[in-house]
């Protein structure tokens, strides 16, 4: 389904509930540069989508990084990611994460990658999957925690879920 586009909304939602966003410039522009991309091969110097998940880790010293590529344009988190968006599942619970640090790297083949590590005060002996905005109104208008930092418009990350790798 190469020929296909998500034009996600979430951070863009109708304060009245409605399927249909009153916010309409953030909804057309992500529908566009999503068609343009993908029907047309123009991508320009905008992102199409937001920072895709690649690898979900945690490390013998119980860290959990998540491995973002999927932009060209440069990686933002807002609010230091204190308002999290992400949940990691340990001893048959869901657990609050925030972000404890970010950074970029640049890989000349597959694109730049951003990584972020999570903290939480989950246990750190037994965790398997974790998870990123999966509520059902998980940003504040045009907040969410990760945006691809694009020319034009900044893209959000979309929700995921994904098993931890042990490193």
């Amino acid at each position: 389904m190469n020929d296909m586009t998500l034009g996600w909304l979430a951070d863009a939602r109708n304060v009245l509930q409605s399927v249909h966003s009153i916010y309409k410039q953030p909804t057309g522009a992500r529908l566009a540069t999503g068609a343009l991309a993908t029907v047309y091969n123009e991508t320009g110097e905008q992102d199409h989508t937001g920072p895709v998940p690649q690898r979900a880790t945690v490390d013998a010293s119980g860290e959990v990084t998540i491995v973002f590529g999927g932009f060209r344009s440069g990686f933002e988190v807002r609010n230091d990611g204190a308002e999290g968006g992400f949940e990691v599942y340990g001893n048959g619970a869901w657990h609050n994460a925030t972000i404890k640090r970010s950074w970029e790297s640049a890989a000349p083949v597959a694109g730049p990658t951003a990584t972020v590590a999570l903290e939480g005060s989950w246990p750190k002996s037994s965790y398997s999957y974790v998870r990123y905005l999966w509520h059902s109104t998980p940003c504040a208008l045009l907040n969410c925690p990760i945006y691809s930092d694009g020319s034009y418009y900044k893209l959000p990350a979309s929700p995921f879920f994904a098993s931890l790798l042990a490193m």
